[in-house]
């Protein structure tokens, strides 16, 4: 009887423990994601605004959310604009630039690249479709946006803190322009016969708002461009792109051409980060040359691929 006494009450005790090591491995699971999530590497500090050049269907969308104002802005590009590709790649139609980029081994940098240099839509995050979910989606596609594999050079961190951020922002606040609806595009008639459109001279102001950065045209920063490349309108036309963040170039000089591709350096940290992430820069030690917050050294090489 004793025996038997014993056994059932192990048995009773066993269906505990083992809710009890259920429960701590749940608790472990939860503690060791909260410490990955905090310490884990991201692009996102969720102060300045985020952009990310997604793939679609049939045209290409730039995506950029701003947490001062609690927006999110969708950029459309129709399929059939036709741009003028980083790297030499001549002229492309918009959507077709994706698939050229995984044919040439460079997945989503092509398409961020080329549209960040021709639009001068400061974005070097990219994404296949699935991430148009972070503009607006139901929870299950913001949970397949942030943990299904599929091409993009996001974070985790940083797609959890889009998909929070996207379930935050209300459908009032968040909107969607269609760029051949600007004055951006205009259309025309290719040399094909086929009709599509082509990028004016001129971003409009509503554009250009939606990626000025205010928390760094508060700083007033001053840049100085060194130019290496033997090419005196590529440095203005960069000069001309990092404006648009709110950053004040107040010289470009010419100088000897160097076989070199672009540095960066200056007192802020953050900023110069930024801007090396932008356009695919080395930051390096001080070369102060003036007065300047930060310079930019662009060379021959940097002429080959922007």
């Amino acid at each position: 009887m004793p025996a038997r006494r014993k056994n059932r009450k192990s048995e009773k005790k066993n269906p505990s423990g083992r809710r009890a090591i259920r429960l701590f491995a749940v608790f472990f699971f939860f503690l060791a994601f909260l410490g990955y999530f905090i310490l884990s590497r991201g692009e996102w500090d969720g102060k300045n605004k985020l952009a990310v050049v997604v793939n679609g269907d049939d045209e290409v969308s730039v995506i950029v959310f701003d947490p001062k104002l609690e927006e999110i802005s969708k950029i459309s590009i129709p399929g059939n604009t036709q741009v003028i590709l980083s790297r030499q790649f001549g002229f492309w139609m918009a959507g077709s630039i994706w698939r050229l980029g995984i044919n040439e081994g460079l997945d989503g940098k092509l398409l961020s690249e080329s549209v960040s240099r021709y639009f001068r839509f400061p974005v070097f995050l990219w994404a296949d479709k699935q991430a148009l979910s972070f503009y607006k989606g139901n929870v299950f596609d913001l949970t397949k946006a942030v943990f299904s594999p599929y091409k993009n050079n996001l974070y985790l961190k940083d797609r959890l803190k889009l998909a929070l951020f996207s379930i935050k922002v209300r459908d009032r606040k968040k909107t969607d322009i269609n760029l051949s609806d600007t004055s951006y595009l205009k259309k025309t008639t290719f040399m094909d016969g086929r009709e599509g459109f082509e990028k004016t001279s001129f971003m409009p102001q509503n554009i250009a708002l939606i990626f000025s950065e205010p928390v760094i045209a508060e700083k007033n920063l001053k840049m100085a461009i060194h130019n290496s490349t033997g090419n005196m309108r590529l440095a203005e036309e960069v000069g001309s792109f990092l404006e648009i963040l709110g950053i004040k170039v107040v010289s470009v000089t010419k100088q000897e051409n160097e076989n070199i591709d672009c540095e960066i350096s200056g007192s802020s940290k953050e900023d110069i980060y930024r801007i090396s992430k932008f356009l695919s820069c080395d930051i390096v030690k001080d070369f102060s040359e003036g007065n300047f917050d930060i310079e930019l050294r662009l060379g021959e090489k940097f002429a080959k691929r922007y």
